[in-house]
């Protein structure tokens, strides 16, 4: 923290260990997550990174599968993710409490990840399933998970599935630890703490390389629904204006696989496979961006 500034996670601490019970008392929100089983301490902060138990309300997630790519041989589905704050109005008083005003850097925040079939299954459904028990089939009823790659509809079904797991984090059906899991295997960008002791999302575009004869080289870790506005601001702040992108900016996603960078008349800038066949197919990240010295 700068000056007599306070950080967020070290006031939130404060609020935890001055509570009557410590850092599993009620009087947190993030306990409402809780079923029989308490959060443990390290998870309680996992998740008030995200805004969890930093006020009256929590944030609401919402996931949809709506692709997927051939690559390697393996069949992998594009996961994408949003935690915003609640579509209620949010009184003015309640914007005073302990870290609420930390949220409003933080959210929304959204990302994708992609995944294939077994490791939604093993590594999601399967806990999510063992964590609500009985009750699993009355949440999922209408929206069955394809188990395995070939059922008619998969991907139709695995969208259903994810929807459905959305809600039921809205609706605070599911206990910390569970909740914390879905965040760590979605791969979540867990905000960081800034010099201000405020949160803020975590940086989707990784730190400059300097490379021989002075090309400079970075890495973009994620799908962000900003990425490609981002990926102009930072080339023009490296000197390469759009017109020798193609000539002077090379692109490549993690299999190798290059591609282009534009921008449309308007100036929207858009990035797109470079080899006629992929044109058209989501990219896969993370992207490595190198630009010759221009």
């Amino acid at each position: 923290a700068v000056g007599s500034k306070k950080s967020t996670v070290n006031r939130y601490v404060e609020k935890l260990e001055d509570s009557p019970t410590g850092p599993t008392a009620t009087t947190v929100s993030i306990a409402s997550l809780v079923s029989s089983t308490k959060v443990d301490f390290d998870t309680m902060m996992y998740l008030s990174r995200f805004g969890f138990g930093l006020g009256n309300f929590d944030p609401v997630m919402s996931l949809e599968v709506e692709q997927y790519m051939e690559r390697q041989g393996h069949r992998k589905y594009e996961v994408r993710c949003a935690l915003r704050l609640p579509d209620s109005a949010i009184p003015v008083t309640d914007k005073q409490e302990l870290q609420v005003d930390a949220l409003f850097d933080v959210l929304p925040l959204t990302w994708s990840c992609w995944k294939r079939l077994y490791e939604l299954r093993e590594n999601l459904y399967e806990p999510v399933k063992e964590c609500l028990g009985a009750s699993y089939d009355k949440h999922f009823k209408n929206a069955p998970l394809a188990l395995r790659i070939g059922i008619s509809g998969t991907l139709e079904r695995l969208d259903l599935w994810v929807q459905r797991l959305g809600e039921l984090v809205s609706e605070k059906l599911l206990p910390g630890r569970c909740l914390a899991l879905i965040l760590r295997f979605l791969d979540a960008p867990a905000p960081e703490e800034a010099e201000d002791g405020t949160l803020r999302p975590k940086a989707n575009f990784g730190s400059e390389k300097c490379l021989t004869h002075g090309d400079r080289e970075f890495r973009i870790r994620e799908w962000r629904s900003n990425w490609q506005l981002e990926l102009k601001t930072r080339l023009l702040n490296l000197g390469a204006q759009p017109q020798v992108w193609e000539r002077h900016v090379v692109l490549c996603d993690d299999t190798g696989e290059k591609l282009l960078a534009k921008c449309r008349e308007d100036g929207y800038p858009y990035v797109t496979y470079s080899n006629s066949s992929l044109k058209g197919q989501p990219i896969h990240f993370p992207v490595t961006v190198t630009a010759d010295a221009c």
